[in-house]
């Protein structure tokens, strides 16, 4: 972060003998829910069925259709993911870093999942489906909640992809009449602030050092309306409009931040204190719209899915940002298409596949100083489930998903510049790269 700072505080602290060292965990401008999928459902479809995933990801995609299926559920799982970022060098100045082929460096996101749901009908008098559902997702397999950083770099950094700490979502759905249900949730983030004060020697020796570290919850609401069309209409068993479902979506957008403040007192040269304030994003999602349609004829589902993101958003909350300000990004809102499938084998086993094509919201091929990479991606998922009926020492059906998705980025130039450099853009590179994503779940039913 030391680098962030203007250049006469910079000295000051140096002469203080002090150093302000960065947080270390690479993060990302996004969550496991938008930039690969939860649930080996999502990861093998491309997202393109999570609109009508009755399991507990719903509460992130959904959470209407969690009153599709009453049933209980419980289920744990894990998700990784590596990206490899290549950048080669079109042009490249006196400043220009040396590249050995390496590659900026493997993005990664390592993610324990848990989720449950139950039917709360039975407290109410009605016979409406009421279902609650809950969905968490922790980095580094259970051990990391809130690991970030911020930082300008020469060499070029990525947007997306990185750790993606803390994911939950909690929410109900309801079914509202016939063939109608609604639903929504909350989906919980992480803002953390920090408050320092200490005294100062020249030499560095510091003491009195007072320091408040806190992290509070930010709610933001998922709300989803599903309608099976059959079912509204009284169409009779046999009619082809019994397959037919539709569904709308609304995510509010999350801006998660980091407040850092700091006083630093040097008796004899700094009496007053030297005040240090640092505001900055560690992770963003944007506001999404959704709207989805599906068919099953038996064995065979299909799906199709637009998805709004309102990543213009991002300009304002990056405007606030102590180390990323000077930068001036531009984004556009983009609209994703999917498409999916899932087919039935047989009562035992499933096979899913799904596609989407995600344009980069990124405009324009400069970010002054912080150089993101961000790339078109096209989307390929596959995945499949086999059920146990019976499983030696449980009472209730045991199902395993497994799902793997590949992300090809498309190659795209960048120019990148630095306030440090005299030549402006001092390199220009040609980015291109892949991501790997494989996804496994265990579910019980009951």
């Amino acid at each position: 972060m030391m680098k962030h700072l203007p250049r006469a505080r910079r000295a000051l602290f140096a002469a203080a003998g002090m150093t302000l060292f960065p947080l270390t965990a690479t993060a990302s401008m996004g969550n496991i829910g938008t930039t690969y999928g939860v649930t080996p459902l999502d990861v093998g479809t491309a997202q393109a069925m999570s609109m009508f995933n009755s399991g507990v990801a719903a509460t992130y995609y959904n959470p209407a259709y969690l009153a599709r299926d009453r049933r209980g559920e419980l289920s744990v799982g894990a998700l990784t993911a590596n990206t490899d970022i290549d950048a080669r060098t079109d042009f490249a100045s006196s400043f220009a870093p040396n590249r050995d082929g390496s590659g900026v460096g493997a993005g990664r996101t390592e993610h324990v999942l848990i989720g449950m749901k139950t039917d709360l009908s039975d407290l109410f008098s009605t016979d409406r489906a009421l279902v609650l559902g809950m969905m968490a997702g922790v980095e580094k397999y259970g051990t990391e909640m809130l690991g970030f950083n911020a930082e300008t770099s020469d060499e070029g950094q990525y947007f997306r992809y990185g750790a993606q700490p803390l994911f939950l979502n909690i929410g109900v759905g309801a079914n509202l009449a016939p063939g109608i249900d609604v639903g929504a949730s909350v989906r919980v983030t992480l803002e953390a602030d920090a408050d320092l004060v200490l005294e100062s020697t020249p030499g560095g020796v510091t003491s009195n050092e007072q320091i408040a570290v806190s992290a509070k919850p930010v709610l933001s609401p998922i709300v989803g309306l599903s309608v099976h069309w059959g079912e509204v209409l009284g169409a009779d068993d046999s009619s082809w409009l019994r397959g037919v479902e539709t569904a709308l979506t609304y995510r509010k957008k999350t801006a998660s931040r980091a407040d850092i403040d700091a006083l630093a007192i040097i008796p004899g040269l700094i009496n007053d204190g030297l005040g240090l304030s640092l505001r900055t994003l560690h992770a963003f999602q944007p506001e999404i719209y959704a709207v989805g349609a599906s068919y099953g004829d038996g064995a065979l589902r299909i799906s199709a899915v637009a998805e709004l993101q309102r990543w213009s958003q991002l300009e304002g909350e990056f405007a606030r940002d102590s180390v990323r300000d000077q930068a001036d990004m531009k984004f556009e809102d983009v609209v994703i298409p999917r498409f999916g499938m899932e087919y039935r084998i047989n009562p035992m086993f499933s096979v899913v596949s799904g596609i989407s094509y995600e344009k980069s919201p990124l405009d324009g091929n400069e970010s002054r100083g912080v150089n993101y990479f961000d790339n078109d991606r096209i989307v390929l998922g596959v995945g499949g489930g086999i059920e146990f009926a019976e499983v030696p020492g449980f009472n209730y059906p045991v199902r395993l998903d497994v799902a793997y998705q590949y992300q090809h980025l498309r190659e795209r130039k960048f120019d990148l510049t630095s306030d440090n450099s005299s030549f402006n853009p001092y390199e220009t590179v040609n980015v291109d790269g892949q991501a790997h994503v494989f996804g496994a779940t265990l579910t019980m039913t009951f």
